[in-house]
């Protein structure tokens, strides 16, 4: 069974799961006998967001803006002049307030909600400071049970996502590396505007889930965390070296050029991009188990592209070359060995190149 509700589509569970912790609040606020309970449902669904490391933040983001609202709040309603002119300046200094903090903390964002609730709603009570702890209470009630629910049911966590992401993102580059790739062996072509932007794209994804995943769910983590980051730290010298390649093309070079090394390089291409999707596998499937491919076609191909780059420099091929074409030329396969290394699991800052 459980396993089965696993399968849903993703927005299936994340409307459950908020619409459970909406009527946890309720339930959780009117059992307390609080006059207003859609309040705390307010802040359930507020708070509740798809990754746990999300729910965590804004959970932080509640919590600490409704305790500073409420206290501009109280001090509003004591200071505010009596009648609807007084309370109307009252509410503007309270909103100016929060709203100009904004810009140092953005918990500030969250207080100015809190005053919007607490202090409007006791402007006409006579017991205002008692109210507003209420309301107060609410919220919090509110907060905490989107963050059990978040927690306890069907926790979709940022380390999950970020396999995903990674995945995509080694698919994606193997399919950038193959258009690259052809433009530099057929004459150098300048790569076209937006190559790499799905590429980017994926990797800004890849960076911001790491950043929530070591932040905010640390103690979610267990023996795969090495690995996670290992393969976010190749993602990132994989997304810098095709931009390499993207930059050695667009710079003017004279006529393009067939290369002795053209068949080598070929295969070399063919065996990073298997390699890539290869990894794109192992990445999706990294929290059933998956294992690391072995790309051994891949080392044996890189061995064979320096061999024959050694053999042709021992003959002086490279001096038929112009200065900025062979700076060119070893400019991308300088990003060619480099992403070799990464997948390789060796060092990839040192071509042999």
């Amino acid at each position: 069974m459980r396993a089965l509700l696993h399968d849903l589509p993703a927005n299936l569970r994340q409307g459950a799961k908020v619409a459970l912790a909406a009527v946890l609040a309720y339930a959780a606020a009117a059992g307390a006998g609080l006059l207003y309970p859609y309040i705390a449902v307010v802040s359930a669904v507020i708070v509740i967001q798809t990754y746990v490391a999300d729910t965590v933040q804004m959970a932080l983001y509640r919590v600490s803006g409704t305790v500073i609202g409420c206290l501009i709040s109280v001090a509003t309603l004591a200071l505010a002049p009596p009648g609807p002119l007084g309370a109307a300046l009252g509410l503007f200094v309270a909103i100016f307030l929060c709203a100009f903090l904004i810009s140092y903390t953005s918990h500030f964002r969250m207080a100015a909600i809190t005053v919007a609730i607490v202090y409007l709603a006791g402007l006409h009570e006579a017991s205002r400071y008692a109210f507003a702890l209420e309301r107060t209470l609410e919220i919090v009630i509110g907060v905490f049970c989107a963050l059990a629910v978040s927690v306890a049911v069907f926790p979709e966590r940022a380390v999950q996502g970020l396999h995903k992401a990674l995945a995509g993102f080694f698919a994606e580059a193997a399919d950038s590396l193959e258009g690259l790739l052809h433009l530099f062996l057929d004459l150098q072509r300048p790569a076209p505007p937006g190559l790499l932007a799905a590429l980017d794209r994926r990797h800004a994804a890849c960076r911001e889930l790491l950043a929530k995943a070591i932040r905010r769910e640390a103690w979610f983590f267990s023996a795969n965390k090495e690995r996670v980051v290992r393969e976010a730290l190749a993602a990132s010298r994989i997304h810098e070296a095709q931009h390499g390649i993207a930059h050695a093309l667009a710079a003017p070079c004279g006529e393009g050029v067939r290369f002795i090394l053209e068949p080598e390089l070929r295969e070399l291409g063919r065996e990073l991009a298997a390699a890539l999707r290869a990894r794109a596998g192992a990445a999706g499937t990294a929290g059933e188990g998956g294992q690391e491919p072995r790309p051994d076609g891949l080392r044996a191909a890189l061995e064979r592209c320096d061999a024959r780059l050694a053999e042709l420099r021992a003959l002086n091929t490279t001096k038929r070359l112009e200065l900025g074409k062979i700076a060119q030329f070893y400019a991308a396969f300088q990003a060619l060995h480099g992403m070799a290394e990464v997948l390789l699991g060796r060092d990839a800052g040192r071509p042999n190149g």
